[in-house]
């Protein structure tokens, strides 16, 4: 989406909720779904203003593009790929390592991760 048709979304969302977001919280929401497509996002903001009492957060919104296009669509950014890391690499059939555990979580194994260059291990 373009900045132009974000900043329609978003004019959309503050004039709702009687809200002026601050210059530094709007570049933080553009920077979250400048990627995102400008349909989809608009969908979801239509069904925020009918649904959502409160001015929706980042997770919110997202949260609500995930559910108004299906548990599958891959195409979003990288945030809903971080929030379903697990869930992607054990229909993957990768171990999942949670990083956020400190210093000893187990490390993958070396050589399950040093695969030849021509297996492509996301698709086995």
């Amino acid at each position: 989406m373009n900045k132009n048709e974000f900043i329609s979304e978003m004019n959309r969302l503050q004039n709702c909720y009687s809200k002026k977001l601050d210059s530094d919280t709007y570049k933080l929401y553009w920077e979250e779904f400048k990627n995102y497509n400008h349909e989809r996002f608009k969908e979801t903001v239509d069904h925020i203003i009918t649904h959502n009492k409160f001015f929706p957060t980042i997770a919110e919104i997202v949260t609500n593009i995930t559910e108004l296009g299906g548990i599958k669509d891959y195409n979003l950014n990288s945030s809903y790929w971080y929030e379903n890391l697990r869930e992607h690499c054990e229909e993957a059939g990768i171990p999942y390592y949670d990083i956020t555990k400190g210093v000893n979580f187990p490390l993958p194994p070396f050589k399950n991760w040093e695969r030849s260059k021509n297996e492509n291990i996301w698709n086995k």
